[in-house]
């Protein structure tokens, strides 16, 4: 596979990070700082969302849904529910939607909406090679997202679930724990 995992071991809440090789260089959320030129976040929930300001000094685009858009703009509570401390607001360089494709020479990242986890959550798809970076949607072991925090929706997170097993992925990387090989 042309991406590395980042486990989180720089972020206060152990999230995932993509990083994607290629030119450019794409990450997918923001929970460890990398050289990465574009930054996908999948929700704007605090571990996700972590290194954004940094690494847009560094140079690199936030790329996320109009929802998460808006909520990291505004920064607060509800929307990027904090656990360790406050985040300064930043704006989002590219609003992304359903259909979406985000691109280098080894990936074709297609834009998924799943709402449920939290409003404007998205997940991204690699058809080719058939791998779902699911965000919160969908945790390690197959476990669905959680729906207790502002903005979750149980009957939502369902939808999009049944949306992503649409897909049939042969490898599900999620925002939390390990990867899943199916």
């Amino acid at each position: 596979m042309n991406f590395k995992i980042f486990e989180g071991s720089d972020s206060p809440l152990r999230s995932n990070s993509y990083l994607l090789f290629g030119n450019p260089k794409i990450q997918i959320d923001a929970g460890s700082k990398t050289d990465a030129e574009v930054v996908v976040l999948t929700h704007c929930h605090f571990d996700h969302i972590f290194y954004s300001n940094e690494m847009k000094r560094t140079g690199a685009k936030i790329y996320a849904s109009k929802e998460t858009a808006d909520a990291v703009k505004n920064m607060n509570e509800e929307t990027c529910v904090f656990f360790y401390g406050e985040m300064k607001p930043f704006d989002v360089d590219v609003v992304i939607k359903e259909g979406d494709e985000i691109k280098n020479e080894n990936f074709n990242l297609k834009v998924i909406e799943t709402p449920g986890h939290c409003r404007g959550a998205i997940c991204l798809w690699e058809e080719k090679e058939r791998i779902l970076f699911s965000g919160d949607t969908i945790f390690d072991r197959g476990i669905y997202g959680r729906t207790d925090l502002p903005g979750g929706d149980e009957n939502e997170l369902e939808k999009s679930i049944k949306k992503l097993w649409q897909l049939k992925p042969k490898v599900i990387a999620p925002g939390h724990g390990e990867i899943i090989n199916l």
